[in-house]
């Protein structure tokens, strides 16, 4: 296991094509007694000497050829494979960075087959296929976990697909990830059947709906099926602006309207602004939101504003898959891993070490294998892929209750 924190040095030949020069050089010893010192004081294993020591009464071509390909295969089999990890460690998602990260670095600690090099998104696509370009191109890395942001994701799939580059998403919910290529998959439900989950839950109380999307592929995701879903009415739709800092027009639209409930998508630190500013402008509805609000980053920005509202997550830290990791990320951080980016991130590098333990770098063989798990049992929960390389997974109904996220009762 091994961070590499200087991805852009160009990487040196590997162990195994040098003891494979070393092996073969062997051919132009001047006698036989010198290759047999070579090789049983060379610093192979010692099962590998008793092996060889069978081969010395051989000829010596038979010998020589042996010994390379043993000296090669040994070499390979104790060298890991470069997984590049795509995350916002700055910008507007840079607190989903930070706990991404966590999940990771937990994650490497049961890994036995990768080390990784690790790349800023700088929350934006721009960012995501820089650093996509730089991972594939300069490193020369064939598998990806992330980038994390839907939009993110769409912008490197392209060429993740055309270079066959295995792409892992550990939170991307965008409905068009589900068509983004045969070399893409989440451990991420889609954003669907969040805005199912929502639409049943304000049809059985009856309620009057405002809608406020984030205008980006995912937060249209939930709020588009809602729509296609919902048999009651819609009031007003007001669709805003990633990191839209003045959207008290929008709040005064709402408002005007009087709903009984407003459904809002985002990010954590948008959708904290968001519902902070509507207690202030004297919102009165129930709100109801995605898990995107999940961060402890949403419970500052919004303060008490965020008491008693809902929304849906696949993840709550009592769950039973989750407990031993709980334990072990309290001890390393002094508290309980209370939101879903950790687990995915922890699920999705966890897999993919069990897939380069199977395939090595093979990323043909990897997409295949990742295609045919089946009840895959991870601490955010048991799932398997279909056909297109999406997941799905049982929802909770959460609400934030004295400051913490809770299942709703």
């Amino acid at each position: 296991m091994k961070i590499l924190r200087e991805p852009h040095i160009k990487p040196q030949a590997s162990k195994a094509s040098v003891l494979l020069g070393r092996g073969l050089r062997l051919a132009h010893m001047q006698n036989f007694q010198d290759a047999k010192n070579f090789a049983m004081n060379g610093g192979v294993s010692n099962p590998t000497k008793k092996f060889l020591a069978k081969f010395f009464s051989m000829k010596k071509i038979i010998f020589i050829v042996v010994l390379a390909f043993l000296l090669a295969s040994c070499a390979t089999s104790s060298e890991k494979v470069k997984v590049g990890i795509i995350l916002p460690l700055t910008g507007g998602q840079s607190y989903a960075g930070e706990n991404l990260l966590n999940g990771y670095n937990l994650a490497l600690e049961d890994s036995s087959h990768i080390e990784i090099i690790i790349e800023d998104s700088r929350s934006d696509p721009k960012g995501a296929l820089t650093a996509f370009k730089k991972l594939t191109e300069l490193d020369d890395v064939k598998i990806i976990v992330g980038p994390v942001l839907s939009s993110n994701l769409l912008t490197v799939a392209p060429l993740a697909n055309e270079q066959k580059v295995i792409i892992l998403g550990p939170t991307s919910s965008a409905e068009k990830v589900t068509e983004a290529g045969d070399y893409v998959f989440r451990v991420r439900e889609t954003g669907k059947i969040h805005g199912r989950k929502i639409a049943e839950l304000v049809e059985v109380n009856n309620w009057t709906v405002a809608l406020m999307p984030v205008n980006q592929e995912s937060g249209l995701t939930y709020t588009d099926v809602f729509k296609e879903l919902f048999k009651g009415e819609i009031l007003v739709y007001e669709a805003y602006e990633k990191d839209e800092q003045d959207v008290r027009t929008h709040i005064a639209k709402i408002k005007a309207t009087a709903p009984d409930a407003v459904y809002i998508t985002g990010f954590a630190e948008d959708i904290g602004r968001i519902v902070k500013l509507m207690r202030e402008q004297g919102v009165k509805a129930q709100l109801l939101s995605t898990v995107g609000m999940e961060d402890q980053t949403f419970l500052d920005i919004a303060g008490e504003a965020a008491e008693g509202i809902i929304y849906t997550s696949p993840f709550d830290k009592g769950m039973e898959s989750a407990k031993e990791f709980q334990v072990r990320f309290n001890e390393k951080h002094g508290n309980d891993a209370d939101t879903f980016l950790i687990v995915n991130a922890y699920d999705s590098l966890v897999l993919i070490d069990k897939m380069v333990g199977i395939c090595g770098e093979d990323t043909g063989c990897i997409k295949s294998e990742l295609y045919k798990t089946k009840d895959y049992r991870g601490v955010s929960g048991t799932f398997s892929f279909d056909e297109n390389g999406d997941v799905d997974r049982e929802l909770f109904l959460k609400t934030v209750k004295n400051g913490e996220f809770v299942v709703l009762e």
